[in-house]
């Protein structure tokens, strides 16, 4: 991997916002290791440092596994909602629930919907409020209540996700991440796998 972003993904590192751009989807290359190592030192250059405020996640595909097709979007979800393994489930849906009044938008179907995608991840039965069942929703609603959580938090501030060992990852998987940079958006959002 290059040790320094170009282009699009710079300007998203440093805050700058583009005029409704997709969301940019990098496939990075290389061993684990590599990676790894340039992961830190990929987007500081010289010209333009990363906002302080950029908010970094990171899931990782497991190698075997049942219910393992979404782990990489619940390592960034939890990460994002400042969960912990250890967490009780009521802290698990107190800190979601926060996450959720934090995203910048009023609007109540689609924090609804988002809930309850976010919970299904996570594995929640219900949404933090218990407003929906988590189990009750069909893909489409959920890809959509991710990919519109990511967006949310990228209008918050500049948000990378980024996916790691994708040789792993189950076909929806890769679904979700294509529909994520498939959609037009102001939201400084990068997605690197």
């Amino acid at each position: 991997m290059p040790s320094r972003w170009s282009g699009n993904a710079r300007s998203v590192a440093s805050g700058a916002r583009t005029s409704s751009v997709s969301p940019r989807l990098w496939r990075a290359i290389g061993s684990s290791s590599q990676w790894k190592r340039s992961r830190e030192t990929a987007c500081p250059t010289e010209r333009s440092p990363p906002r302080p405020d950029a908010h970094v996640v990171v899931g990782r595909c497991l190698s075997y596994g049942e219910g393992i097709t979404y782990w990489p979007v619940t390592d960034v979800v939890k990460s994002a909602a400042g969960i912990l393994q250890s967490d009780v489930r009521e802290t698990v849906a107190r800190k979601l629930d926060l996450f959720f009044e934090r995203l910048p938008t009023a609007d109540m179907d689609e924090l609804r919907t988002i809930a309850a995608a976010l919970s299904n991840v996570i594995g929640i039965p219900t949404t933090p409020r218990g407003t929906y069942e988590a189990g009750e929703i069909a893909q489409g609603e959920l890809h959509w209540g991710i990919r519109r959580a990511a967006q949310l938090l990228a209008l918050d501030r500049p948000t990378v996700l980024v996916f790691e060992d994708l040789h792993w990852a189950e076909p929806t998987l890769i679904e979700l991440l294509e529909y994520i940079a498939g959609e037009r958006t102001d939201a400084p959002l990068l997605v690197i796998w």
